[in-house]
């Protein structure tokens, strides 16, 4: 039996953190495509630490006045955002 892993590759930002670059995962790339972040835009991320400190995984984004939820509480990612202001 052959599996296959059909999960889309995931979309990354690199955001700097005082002079540190880190890279965020967000979530699918079908599902971020309609954020709208600039570049040196200013946000807030909550979420975790995998692979070492390699990686942030971000569970929610806030981006100005209105906080979008991009995971579940077990880190999956929403088929739907839930936004909040």
């Amino acid at each position: 039996m052959v599996s296959f892993d059909n999960t889309p590759p995931p979309t990354k930002l690199l955001v700097k953190v005082g002079k540190e670059t880190v890279t965020v995962e967000l979530g699918p790339s079908w599902f971020i495509d309609e954020l709208d972040i600039e570049e040196n835009e200013e946000v807030k991320l909550v979420g975790e630490w995998i692979t070492d400190n390699a990686i942030f995984v971000a569970y929610s984004l806030l981006q100005g006045e209105e906080t979008i939820t991009l995971r579940d509480e077990g880190g999956k990612p929403l088929l739907e955002w839930s936004f909040s202001r």
